[in-house]
Formats: C-alpha cells, sequence, structure tokens
C-alpha cells in the first residue's frame, strides 16, 4: 500500500511540474512574439466581464493569459528576448495577476481597457479608487431616517417642497481609503456608483521601457496637445535663428523674400519684383508734392492781396489823418485872425479913457478865443 502511494505522488509531482514548465515557456514565447505586453488586475473583476473582455480584445489579435505570479516571474527569471523586461516583477507583488500581449500601442490599449470598463456600485471592504463625493441637489428621498443617515457621515440636508435636498458637496470616503458598509449602503441608496469593472492596467512594457498606470491612464488627448506645442515652439526657434529644416524651409525662404522686398523699397533699389510699386509710389509722390505747390501758390496770392489791402488801408488813413491837420491848421488861422492884438485893444481903451488892466485883457483874449 505504501508503495502505491509514493508512486502515485511521484506521478502527480511529475504531471504538475511539466504543466508549469510548460506555462512558463508558453509566456517565454509569448514575450518574445508580442511587442506590448501589459500587465491587469484582476481584483474583483468576475469572471463572466473578464470573459466579455477577452472576446473583444481577440478582435484586435490580443492574447490575455491568466497565471500565477510564480510562474510569471519565473518566465522573466534570466529572460533575455527584451531588455528590461525583469523590471515587470515588482508591479506583480499587489495584484491578482493576468497578462495581455499585444501589437497595439500601450497607451492605446490602455484607452480601449478604460472605455470598455462598466460602472458599479461599492461594496464594503473595497479600496476607494478616487474621492468618492455626495454631490449637492435634490434627492427622491421624502423626509425620514435618509436625513439622520446623511447627517451621521457628515452630509448636510434639508427638506424642500417634500423632499430631501442635499445642500453641498461632501467627500464621504478619500482615495485609498477602505469603504465601510455603512458608506457603500447610503452611496448605493443615491444611486451613486463609483466603482468601475474592468481590466485594469497595472503597467505596460514597449520597446524596452516599463510605464506605470499613472502614466497609461492620463488622457492621450494631453500629450498629444503637448507635443504639438513643443513642436510648434521647435519651429520658431528654427525661424528665428534661421535654422534650414525640412520643416521650415518654405518659411524661411518666404520670411527672407519678404524682407528682400522690404530693404529694396527703403532703400529705393528698382527690381523686376517691385518696378511697378515704386513707379506708382513715385507718382503718388508727385501728386501729393503738386498738389501741395498748388496750395502754397493759392496761399501766397492770398497774403499778397491781403498785403495790398493793408497798404492801402494804411495810405488812406494817412490821407485821413494829413486831411484833418491840415483843417486844424485852418480853424486856428481863423481863430487867430479873430483875436485882436492886445496893443490895438490897449490903444482903443485909451481913447476911451479907459485903460483895462493885463487880467481884463487875458480873460477878454480868452472869450474870443473860445469863440
Amino acid at each position: 500500500m505504501k508503495e502505491t502511494k509514493s508512486k502515485e505522488s511521484t506521478i502527480r509531482k511529475t504531471h504538475v511540474s511539466e504543466v508549469k514548465h510548460k506555462e512558463v515557456e508558453t509566456l517565454r514565447s509569448l514575450f518574445s512574439e508580442y511587442d506590448t505586453i501589459a500587465l491587469v488586475d484582476l481584483t474583483s473583476l468576475p469572471s463572466p466581464q473578464l470573459q466579455i473582455m477577452r472576446s473583444k480584445l481577440k478582435k484586435d489579435n490580443v492574447v490575455v493569459r491568466v497565471t500565477k505570479k510564480r510562474l510569471i516571474k519565473k518566465a522573466l527569471e534570466n529572460f533575455k528576448g527584451k531588455k528590461g523586461i525583469e523590471e515587470f516583477v515588482p508591479f506583480l507583488d499587489n495584484v491578482m495577476p493576468a497578462l495581455i500581449f499585444s501589437r497595439l500601442n500601450s497607451f492605446k490599449l490602455s484607452l480601449f481597457l478604460r472605455k470598455n470598463k462598466s460602472k458599479v456600485a461599492a461594496k464594503p471592504g473595497q479600496t476607494a479608487p478616487k474621492d468618492l463625493v455626495v454631490n449637492a441637489g435634490p434627492t427622491s428621498f421624502a423626509p425620514g431616517p435618509m436625513i439622520g443617515e446623511l447627517g451621521s457621515l457628515g452630509v448636510k440636508a434639508v427638506v424642500e417642497q417634500g423632499k430631501i435636498v442635499i445642500k453641498k458637496d461632501t467627500v464621504v470616503v478619500k482615495k485609498g481609503e477602505v469603504i465601510k458598509a455603512k458608506v457603500a449602503d447610503l452611496l448605493a441608496k443615491l444611486d451613486i456608483k463609483p466603482m468601475e469593472i474592468g481590466l485594469s492596467l497595472a503597467a505596460a512594457y514597449e520597446e524596452g521601457i516599463i510605464v506605470d498606470k499613472e502614466v497609461l491612464n492620463v488622457d492621450g488627448s494631453i500629450y498629444v496637445d503637448e507635443i504639438k506645442r513643443i513642436a510648434f515652439d521647435a519651429l520658431r526657434l528654427t525661424i528665428s535663428i534661421g535654422y534650414p529644416t525640412e520643416e521650415n524651409i518654405k518659411l524661411l525662404l518666404a520670411k527672407a523674400n519678404s524682407e528682400a522686398e522690404a530693404l529694396t523699397k527703403i532703400a529705393g533699389i528698382l527690381t523686376e519684383d517691385n518696378v511697378k510699386d515704386m513707379l506708382g509710389k513715385a507718382n503718388i509722390q508727385a501728386e501729393i508734392l503738386e498738389k501741395l505747390k498748388e496750395e502754397n501758390l493759392k496761399e501766397e496770392k492770398s497774403q499778397e492781396n491781403s498785403d495790398v489791402g493793408e497798404m492801402a488801408d494804411i495810405i488812406e488813413n494817412a490821407s485821413e489823418k494829413v486831411l484833418s491837420a491840415r483843417e486844424l491848421a485852418e480853424k486856428k488861422k481863423q481863430k487867430e485872425d479873430q483875436v485882436p492884438d492886445l496893443y490895438e485893444l490897449a490903444k482903443k481903451s485909451k481913447k476911451a479913457g479907459k485903460v483895462p488892466s493885463a487880467h481884463e485883457l487875458a480873460e477878454k483874449k480868452k472869450g474870443m478865443e473860445e469863440k
């Protein structure tokens, strides 16, 4: 009996060893055949969901291999087919592993897996993949115990128009924390499904580089926009320093041609390209000069007419002044003729037997002058 049991044990060990050895060889063959090797985490993934994903990926010639960590490590051990692939080993520690072998770019593969995930309710004991938030707004619940449940988790709520209304956004579980039963129950009642079911990439190997999930899960459009920005900055730099490349040569030639045209215009150099523009410019300048000349002549003529008018006014005023002076002289003479000589006046007074005093004579003269 003992001998029989010993033989059966030996056969079983040999059989198991052969299966494991075959699995390791299969893995190494797949490592050599495919360009992209991705490690995914099957934790909390239902078997039906895995089968659905396998079916979808098969269409793109993608192989999903579920195997044990120890066998993956064994297959990677001393594998020389791909440089740096042994760096996969540390990523195996915290996952329930499966390997995806693909010829797709690792970022395209990650995007495909993310798009094919399903939203599900959280379960007690699961780790929050992000901050779990109860958003502000109305609910479908009537006043009752629900207000107490919300309040116990720090969610402020009031009753408005017969319904419970949450007043502000509230984080009930932070990223990385374990979801408690009370929180999971509340989120389910509020129809909040924070968890995703699907294949989650832990890391991917491509062309000698291991890329982890933090990089793979970034929206690819961000990388595209960043690459575009870098390319545009590089193009501007090469143009500013005049460094010709295949991408900028047309722009550099156009810039040089534009600068040459500007220089010939400033220097007044005639060329086949600018002769029409230069002649047109000269014609415009000639017309402007002609107009300025005509305007100057008009101004000079107007100034001359103004000067002649002023001279005429001066002569006329002078003539009036001369005439006034003559008239005054004539009037003065007439007055002088009317004033009798003081001697004659004294003489007449003497004959009359009355000699006027000097004061009387002066008064009399003054009165006559005033007349």
